[in-house]
Order: C-alpha cells, then sequence, then structure tokens
C-alpha cells in the first residue's frame, strides 16, 4: 500500500477510534471512504435482523435525503447480492450488471454509473454492506479501491459492535440509577417522582442551552440520583407535617454530603458524586454545605439547582404548602444572577413559556 493511502487510512482509524458517538464514527468513515476512493456518493445499508431486509443507516451525496427511507430485499440489487453472498462486488457499468436495481435511482433522482459495495461482518455474519458510487475520474473502482473499503468496512463494523456494547452498558446503568432512585423515594413519599421530575427538567434545560448528548446524560443521572442522600435522614423527619427545626432542617441539609459519600466510589462516567454535592450550593455563597461562589460550583450543578429549585418550590412537602408553577418561577427569577445562573434561569422561563410540562 503506497505510504500516502498508508497515513490516511491510519487517520481514518483514528477518527472511528476517538468517540462513541455511532453517527460521528460512520459519517467520518463514509466522508473519508469518499475521499480516499474519490468517489460521488457513498452509503451504510444495514440489516434489519427483525425484518429481515437491508436499510439506509446513512447515506452521503446529493441524493441521501431522497433515499434515507428506501430499504430493499436481501438479494435485490449490489447491496442486497453483497449482502446475501457476503462477498465484495466492483460494477464498472451499473446499467449493464443485472445485480444493479435502478428502483432506487428512479426515485432519487440520482445517476448510477460504478459501484463498489463490501460487506460489514462480525463473528463471520454479514451485518450491513458499505458502498461507495461513481469514481469521479470516470475509470472505475479497482482492486485496490475494494482493498481499501474492505479494510475500512471490517473497522466500521467493530465500530458497530463497540457502539452496541456500549449502548447495552447505559441501559443496564440507566436501569440501576432509576431503580436506586425509585429506593429512595420509597422512604419519603411525600416527594415521590421528584427525582424524576428534576431529571426530565434538568435534560430539557441541557438541550435548551444546546448541551452535548453527552452532557444531557450526565444531568439526566445527576437529576435523578441528586437526592440519594436522603437515605440517611430519618424518616420521620421526611415525613413530618408542619414546621421543621432548626436541628431538622440541619439533617436535611446533610443529603448532599451524604450522596457525595455513597456515590464517590461509583465509577460513573461523569463526576455524579461532585455535581450532587454542589446542587444546594449557591452563587452568592449563601448555600450548603460548602458556601462555595460562583464558578467554585460545578456548571452541571449549576444547572440542576435551578431544575431541582423550580419543582421543589411548586410541590407540595409536609411542612409547607407548594407555590404552584407561576410562584416558583417568580421566585427563580428574582433570584436571578444571586442564587442562580442567569443564562439557566432564562433558559428555564423560555422552555415553560414553550410549552414544557412533566410526564
Amino acid at each position: 500500500m503506497p505510504k500516502k493511502i498508508e497515513k490516511e487510512v491510519f487517520e481514518l482509524l483514528g477518527l472511528i477510534n476517538s468517540s462513541l458517538d455511532l453517527e460521528v464514527v460512520l459519517n467520518n468513515a463514509l466522508r473519508c471512504a469518499e475521499r480516499f476512493m474519490a468517489a460521488e456518493a457513498s452509503s451504510l445499508f444495514l440489516i434489519d435482523e427483525k425484518r429481515g431486509d437491508l436499510y439506509f443507516h446513512l447515506a452521503r451525496g446529493e441524493a441521501a435525503e431522497k433515499i434515507k427511507h428506501f430499504r430493499l430485499k436481501i438479494g435485490q440489487g449490489v447491496a442486497g447480492w453483497v449482502a446475501q453472498t457476503g462477498e465484495p462486488l466492483i460494477v464498472a457499468e451499473a446499467h449493464l450488471d443485472p445485480r444493479f436495481d435502478p428502483q432506487v435511482d428512479t426515485f432519487s433522482g440520482f445517476q448510477t454509473r460504478s459501484i463498489l459495495c463490501v460487506p460489514l461482518k462480525r463473528k463471520g455474519q454479514v451485518t450491513g454492506v458499505v458502498q461507495v458510487l461513481n469514481k469521479r475520474d470516470g475509470r472505475g473502482f479497482d482492486s485496490h479501491d475494494q482493498e481499501l473499503l474492505t479494510m475500512l468496512a471490517d473497522h466500521i463494523a467493530i465500530a458497530l459492535e463497540n457502539a452496541k456494547c456500549y449502548q447495552g452498558v447505559e441501559e443496564v446503568l440507566e436501569q440501576v440509577v432509576v431503580t436506586l432512585s425509585m429506593t429512595t423515594e420509597i422512604r419519603d413519599p411525600y416527594t415521590a417522582g421528584h427525582q424524576r421530575r428534576v431529571a426530565e427538567l434538568a435534560t430539557a434545560l441541557a438541550r435548551e442551552l444546546g448541551l452535548s448528548e453527552d452532557e444531557v446524560k450526565c444531568l439526566r443521572i445527576s437529576g435523578l440520583l441528586h437526592d440519594i442522600g436522603k437515605m440517611v435522614v430519618p424518616a420521620e423527619i421526611l415525613s413530618k407535617p408542619g414546621k421543621l427545626s432548626e436541628l431538622e432542617l440541619g439533617l436535611i441539609k446533610t443529603h448532599s454530603q451524604a450522596g457525595y459519600d455513597i456515590l464517590k466510589g461509583v465509577k460513573f462516567p461523569w463526576d455524579i458524586a461532585t455535581i450532587v454535592l454542589h446542587h444546594h450550593e449557591h452563587l452568592d455563597g449563601s448555600g450548603y454545605p460548602a458556601g462555595l461562589q460562583g464558578e467554585e460550583i460545578m456548571p452541571e450543578a449549576r444547572l440542576l439547582a435551578v431544575a431541582d429549585a423550580v419543582e421543589a418550590m411548586a410541590s407540595h412537602r409536609p411542612y409547607r404548602p407548594g407555590l404552584g408553577l407561576d410562584k416558583a418561577l417568580e421566585e427563580l427569577h428574582r433570584r436571578r444572577n444571586v442564587w442562580y445562573e442567569g443564562r439557566v434561569v432564562d433558559a428555564c422561563l423560555r422552555l415553560f413559556e414553550k410549552g414544557f410540562h412533566w410526564a
């Protein structure tokens, strides 16, 4: 393999292995496949195991949007033939090859001239196909292109498998977190659903502020677990009707530190323990447990504090009636840039103006 191409392959492999976001990986892979093989377009089909056919998981090129919902039977067209046989295929003149199915071209208006299509395989099983279309120099694809695309397909298949495994781990993590959250609320039936609602609002706030999906996941889990430290607060205090004494309030305020102590040994992908520790801190230093100010408070905790405050103020508690949503939002605005970060408060007000509501 020429050194220039070899270098480009290693660059692509770096891109493939640089992210756990499957769509980023696949977009990078197809983009680079087009670049290396001077192709006009590219696409990735995956096998739908339930339906037993092929669907466009990703397509690039001028007709990509038109064909994204198109499906092929196994054995139909060049992609279907490759999926059925598990063999790569070079088609120099598409409309002269009996395996070529013109339906996609007819539907999209794209004109396919030449095709290079190779299978994606994991553990000997075909899981999909990747193809590039129309060599820009008009000469058609060759065995060197096939070797290169096959190499890339192997790494795409590995990336797909890694993403599938990672998704499985995330699903298990979600189940464990939800179970822990429910366990916390069993001891405090008056606030049942509070952590779920805080998680919903924190997730919506994160998206409203344009945070990444990774940060959204972090805030969802933080919301579901932010009051886990209440497990160490006596149940009779959590459910006590009427005004709490200073001592009782002090015991409730220990839940942030207790939550940190419970979670600090758990190896989350994010610093959930510190977010939980900081979620009752205020910008002006009047919060607890450490009286942190401004930037000393984790950004995620500053967002979570807004979600927690709105839900808590709006809802009834054994020791006080709820303010209702409108009054809670007024109070939130009054504390803007005093207790709560201004941009997060503004995002929260926008969300409710747009009609946000808890499920």
